[in-house]
């Protein structure tokens, strides 16, 4: 895909939600914008980013998408379906040291509604914080082997 000349240079290097952000604020026009809404399809294709139900759980999977232990993981898994829904039980873990229950709930909802009792199950694996040991146990083990 090559990027249209009118296209600010570092259009190329935003994240999903922040290419989101640029096509709802209206930033972008004409082959700028029609670029960006087929890289936001590009990039929802590759199912990281799962379902956000809120802007501030948007962030927060994004910032997790850049941790040693989801890049542990997604190194020792690869690019899994239910990669997006661990990940949102990293999250959760974090907001529930946060203490952020009404968060954790909705995250909880939506999942149960799109997944059912199948994506709860692997959405607590996510929070209950022992595949960062897992992860770690298994990086080990492949340096070894």
């Amino acid at each position: 895909m090559t990027i249209p000349i009118d296209t600010p240079p570092d259009l190329f290097e935003k994240t999903l939600p922040e290419l989101l952000k640029l096509v709802a604020l209206q930033k972008l026009t004409g082959k700028a914008l029609e670029w960006a809404k087929q890289r936001i399809k590009e990039l929802w294709d590759k199912k990281e980013y799962g379902f956000t139900p809120e802007p501030e759980v948007a962030s927060g999977l994004q910032i997790i998408s850049k941790s040693e232990s989801y890049r542990r993981m997604r190194e020792c898994i690869g690019n899994h379906r239910y990669l997006g829904l661990i990940k949102l039980g990293f999250r959760a873990d974090e907001l529930n040291e946060q203490g952020n229950t009404a968060a954790i709930a909705r995250i909880k909802a939506k999942v149960y509604e799109k997944h059912g009792v199948e994506g709860i199950r692997i959405l607590t694996m996510g929070t209950t914080g022992i595949l960062i040991g897992i992860i770690q146990y298994l990086r080990v083990y492949r340096k070894i082997t």
